[in-house]
């Protein structure tokens, strides 16, 4: 019962975080560290680094929901057939703004009942893993030892990568 209280409190605060009084501080560091639940010596570097405005948009975007990315499985599928299928089901699709063969989805609800997900269509994933994959640009032959897989995200993007492009 307390969890659910807790929680409730927590998205009340996390709803009203912008009318939060500043907490007053000589330093806008420690307000900044305190809002966003950020190391002072982070929120130090970027202020120096980009000022209090745009500190504060970056602090409140780290601490946003992230948008679920689908790396497309390009074995299976193309990237238009895949729009279609989940458009089907009720997802919003949209291209990835900077990743080829990605999707950025919503309205998806429970992503395991998507049919295409139940296929192997698509693997949901960090488009940093992905970004991992391209940046060690793997080729056919080429074997890949992944140290951080869990769950196997950037190994998947290296075997599409290795035996299908």
């Amino acid at each position: 019962r307390a969890a659910g209280m807790v929680n409730g409190i927590l998205r009340s605060l996390e709803r009203s975080l912008e009318q939060l009084p500043a907490i007053p501080q000589t330093e806008p560091v420690s307000d900044l560290s305190i809002r966003y639940s950020d190391p002072e010596w982070l929120v130090r570097e970027f202020l120096t680094a980009m000022g209090a405005e745009e500190t504060a948009r970056l602090l409140a975007a780290n601490n946003g929901r992230a948008p679920i990315t689908a790396l497309v499985n390009t074995t299976r599928t193309t990237v238009g057939e895949l729009t279609a299928s989940l458009e089907a089901e009720g997802a919003a699709v949209q291209p990835h703004p900077w990743l080829a063969d990605c999707l950025t989805l919503s309205k998806t609800g429970n992503l395991e009942r998507l049919t295409a997900f139940q296929k192997g269509l698509f693997y949901i994933q960090d488009p940093a893993s992905k970004l991992a994959a391209l940046a060690l640009d793997p080729e056919p032959g080429m074997r890949v030892l992944d140290c951080c897989a869990a769950p196997g995200g950037k190994s998947f993007a290296c075997a599409i990568a290795i035996f299908f492009y």
